[in-house]
């Protein structure tokens, strides 16, 4: 936010806040389809597995 000009800060706020907005139903979409699909413990594994990896790139990159 400190290297972004002061007459785009509120364009750049708002288009974080839509995807944050975004991700919610995007994420429950892929949940229930797997849990629809298989099981509603695999649909767990799978969120646990997919947050690990998330996790793991963002320490990775935050060290680059």
């Amino acid at each position: 936010m400190t290297n972004v000009a002061e007459t785009q800060l509120g364009q750049i706020t708002g288009f974080m806040n839509t995807l944050v907005t975004l991700s919610v139903p995007i994420g429950q979409l892929i949940f229930l389809s797997i849990a629809n699909s298989f099981t509603v413990n695999i649909s767990w594994i799978g969120m646990l597995i997919l947050s690990m990896l998330l996790i793991i790139y963002i320490f990775l990159y935050k060290k680059i």
